[in-house]
């Protein structure tokens, strides 16, 4: 995990920093990684994710990779309505460009079997 920080954001709360710079297409952190030293990790670092509407990160098989380069220092951001974050509804304080102002949410439909 030495490639991640937590510290506080801009956007909301603590937020997931680089520690060192990572390229598109770069895995970032896995899920599998983190596990394996519980000494450390005491709440995984995806629970500080923050949301931008430009997100750098995105989720894939247990893997955050890189979306575009990232430099160190910069914080690591998933675009929550991509992601699926479910039953999720929130002004957005991301401070991008290409702001939405807000984040919807998605609803899931519960399938009765």
């Amino acid at each position: 995990m030495s490639g991640i920080v937590i510290k506080d954001s801009k956007i909301q709360g603590k937020g997931v920093f680089a520690n060192k710079d990572f390229q598109k297409g770069e895995i970032v952190f896995r899920w599998d990684s983190l596990l394996e030293d519980v000494s450390v990790v005491v709440k995984s670092p995806s629970s500080f994710l923050n949301h931008s509407c430009d997100a750098n990160l995105t989720e894939k098989e247990g893997e955050n990779i890189a979306l575009r380069n990232i430099n160190e220092g910069e914080e690591i951001t998933c675009n929550y309505v991509k992601e699926k974050v479910p039953f999720l509804k929130m002004e957005c304080a991301c401070g991008s460009k290409k702001c939405l102002g807000l984040v919807p949410g998605v609803l899931f439909k519960v399938s009765k079997n």
